[in-house]
């Protein structure tokens, strides 16, 4: 068939000015994004985008096949996605809803991770090393050590360039959204390891892992990723009894470690209190508890869930005895959010305020009581309430 020049410059044509309008479109909406929603004004952009692409594809395969080239569109669609297929894998979706990818043979500098605890080896170096400031600090909960997110003091110079900063170490650690708590020398965290969710612990001074709590959990959303989400929480050591860390992981397991190796106190499961299923606990709560424990007047306070039917008994708050893990009490009718209980003193009270699904309410300490409560909308697998209250 022979070429038809004329018919290949008119569809070329038109989907230059398909391409042009659709790259004018999706700049509208993208420029309205800030004072409206990022996801859906990237929703919008993936339509109107589609619709040019499909346009332009199509006035494209006209001008091939006037230039008797019909394969050529085909062909060409196909060596994209192979290509695409072959040397990218997908990773994630950011808040935005944007994908991520990632080169499928791309080289990391990511540091191995550390699997053998310091307690595990022969080494008769000490379990932790105080050597300045940075191990002398804490930072013992959620934001701080008093959930505020504010160190009273600055116990640190700011440098003036990158080559006054000088790296201590540099490790590997599990995938999660979980932060640190630091006392004495140690920092801990939450990270997972392929099927297992642990609870790490790191000597300040060199990075060193010193202990490591596991067992066999996995939360994974394709929007959140993987991994456990919540910061653990310490209550530093004393004359009369050993530093404890408290946690939870994002499938409900709760702990209660020791500071210095990691040996556990006790350990309760919430959905097991509830009698929820995990895969209903996955569908109400879609991205993974990730309420931070607050330990308060000896309890560790933290964010329920369950089943509809357990809203009579109490389903926002769970108060767990801090020595024990014994149930103190249980209070509040709305499914949990990702937001973290805090301690607030309101209208001369002191009291626990909670981010609910949609709700926010306030708790008498003692008896788990509400005291007040507050419409706040939210829907926690859709339009979820993440932010902790502060004072």
């Amino acid at each position: 068939m022979p070429s038809d020049s004329a018919a290949v410059r008119r569809h070329g044509l038109k989907a230059l000015v398909a391409l042009i309008a659709g790259v004018i479109v999706i700049g509208l909406i993208q420029s309205r994004a800030p004072e409206t929603d990022y996801q859906k004004a990237l929703l919008q952009s993936l339509a109107a985008g589609g619709f040019a692409l499909l346009v332009v594809l199509y006035q494209l395969q006209r001008a091939s096949a006037a230039a008797a080239l019909a394969w050529l569109v085909p062909a060409s669609c196909l060596a994209m996605v192979l290509a695409a297929v072959t040397f990218l894998r997908f990773e994630s979706f950011s808040g935005e809803m944007v994908p991520r990818f990632s080169w499928r043979f791309g080289s990391t500098e990511t540091p191995n991770l550390k699997v053998t605890p310091l307690a595990q080896t022969d080494s008769d170096e000490p379990t932790v090393e105080s050597e300045g400031l940075a191990e002398t600090g804490s930072w013992l909960e959620f934001l701080g050590n008093n959930r505020t997110g504010v160190m009273p003091e600055r116990e640190f110079a700011i440098p003036t360039s990158a080559d006054e900063v000088n790296r201590r170490w540099d490790i590997g650690i599990g995938e999660g959204w979980s932060s640190f708590a630091v006392s004495d020398g140690i920092a801990v965290t939450l990270e997972q390891r392929d099927e297992m969710e642990c609870v790490t612990a790191y000597r300040l001074s060199d990075g060193q892992l010193l202990w490591l709590v596991e067992h066999k959990a996995n939360h994974f959303q394709t929007l959140g990723g993987g991994g456990p989400r919540s910061t653990p929480a310490i209550v530093p050591a004393t004359e009369l009894s050993p530093g404890r860390v408290y946690v939870q992981g994002a499938t409900g397991t709760v702990w209660c470690l020791r500071l210095s190796d990691g040996e556990i106190f006790w350990q309760r499961d919430l959905l097991e209190i509830t009698g929820w299923t995990l895969s209903d606990s996955e569908n109400a709560i879609s991205w993974g508890r990730a309420g931070s424990p607050l330990i308060v007047d000896n309890l560790c306070v933290l964010p329920l869930g369950g089943p509809d039917s357990e809203s009579e008994s109490g389903r926002s708050l769970i108060a767990l005895d801090a020595a024990t893990g014994e149930t103190r009490w249980r209070s509040g009718e709305q499914q949990i959010s990702y937001a973290s209980p805090m301690v607030m003193t309101l209208g001369g009270e002191r009291q626990i305020v909670s981010v609910n699904e949609a709700d926010i309410t306030g708790h008498d300490i003692a008896s788990g009581k509400v005291l007040w409560s507050f419409p706040w909308e939210g829907k926690s697998n859709s339009g979820a309430n993440c932010a902790a209250a502060i004072p």
